[in-house]
């Protein structure tokens, strides 16, 4: 949940499915980091 000077809010989720642990694909969580940061901008681009 993220919530703006201006009031707005908005929750994000980005959801992955993987048989391998996260601990040893430390890379995934970076990406979808920058996924959930896309969104973010491109909700608040409207």
């Amino acid at each position: 949940m993220v919530e703006h000077d201006d009031g707005s809010r908005y929750a994000i989720a980005a959801l992955t499915e993987s048989t391998v642990p996260a601990a040893i694909l430390p890379t995934a969580e970076v990406v979808m980091a920058h996924v959930a940061r896309a969104l973010h901008d491109l909700l608040r681009a409207r």
